[in-house]
């Protein structure tokens, strides 16, 4: 098992009388299989017994190297969370896809943590472990021509095929007003080509009611 960087999760609550804030560092580990090949989006749950005190996080960048394919996520904060009892903490791999074909790798504390204010640092390992999600990925490096000419855009529609057959299809996770410029996007959880053989990738700008504008 190969630890990689770590995830810092800041637990505090807001106006929290004197003290530091409680802090818990997230080890994201991988436990084989590439877990991190093609992933282009980290979605990190905290869930407490309270469901008001749930939150989710979403990032958007490339988690994985050209050179090795292992994970790379560098530390990330994530403040102001309410303190709370019995936590848990889940984290889930995806590609740039919004699809069940696109989810790569996930995993979950194993033991639940309680955060109030005063608590120790603690440090939370999560094993990384790829789903049966296949090892090909499809990158698109940069936006195609005339990508900002478009700017009633909000949904981006992809099919990959492969000698006339559709092997993935679907869109990509995309907030315009947050990422003018997604790229570059990934497809992955696709059967690895033969020598030779190549993907194709159609890509379609739609407007919020899926109408084609590019």
């Amino acid at each position: 098992m190969r630890a990689r960087d770590l995830v810092c999760i800041w637990l505090a609550l807001l106006g929290a009388a004197c003290g530091s804030n409680p802090e818990v560092w997230v080890e994201l580990t991988e436990s084989g299989g590439y877990p991190c090949l093609g992933a282009g989006h980290m979605h990190l749950q905290v869930i407490a017994l309270e469901a008001d005190k749930n939150r989710e996080f979403h990032d958007f960048r490339r988690l994985f190297s050209d050179s090795d394919y292992s994970c790379m996520f560098g530390p990330v904060d994530y403040g102001s969370l309410p303190l709370a009892d019995s936590v848990s903490i889940q984290v889930a791999l995806w590609d740039s896809t919004t699809d069940d074909a696109g989810l790569l790798a996930d995993g979950v504390s194993q033991q639940p943590i309680s955060v109030q204010a005063g608590s120790p640092t603690t440090k939370v390992v999560i094993a990384l472990q790829r789903t049966n999600a296949p090892l090909g990925t499809l990158v698109i490096s940069e936006k195609p021509p005339g990508f900002d000419n478009n700017p009633g855009a909000a949904q981006i529609a992809f099919t990959v095929s492969q000698d006339a057959t559709t092997m993935r299809n679907g869109f990509f996770a995309w907030l315009p007003e947050q990422q003018p410029n997604p790229f570059p996007l990934f497809v992955s959880g696709l059967t690895p080509p033969e020598f030779g053989e190549f993907f194709q990738v159609h890509i379609e700008l739609t407007d919020r009611d899926s109408i084609t504008l590019a």
